[in-house]
């Protein structure tokens, strides 16, 4: 049941990796995929830390989405598409943040922030 549960945080982070590879080249991909083994550490500031990455992630999918849409209304070129796509997948990568607040998740990663 975990790793159903991670599995949209894995699925979201390695397609923010293609998009960081795309737009930027290797050198933010490399963290992003560095930090994915603390996925396995139970301890509760894991969860925030990928809820936080999870959340920049979506919001830096929502700026490729805004930039995309004016890119292409300057070119003439159609752009709902392509911006609706853009807006689920930050959808689904929020959705994967909210997924360390369910029951199962919490007691992998418990919020006892004295460890």
């Amino acid at each position: 049941m975990v790793f159903l549960l991670l599995f949209p945080t894995v699925l979201s982070l390695l397609v923010f990796c293609a998009h960081l590879f795309r737009d930027y080249g290797l050198l933010p991909v490399l963290p992003v995929l560095l930090c994915m083994p603390l996925l396995f550490v139970p301890r509760g500031w894991v969860a925030r830390f990928f809820q936080v990455l999870l959340l920049v992630a979506a919001l830096e999918w929502a700026r490729a989405a805004f930039v995309l849409a004016i890119e292409r209304e300057d070119a003439g070129q159609p752009w709902l598409r392509a911006v609706l796509i853009l807006a689920a997948v930050a959808l689904f990568t929020l959705f994967a943040g909210v997924l360390f607040e369910t029951r199962t998740l919490v007691r992998v990663y418990p919020r006892f922030y004295d460890d």
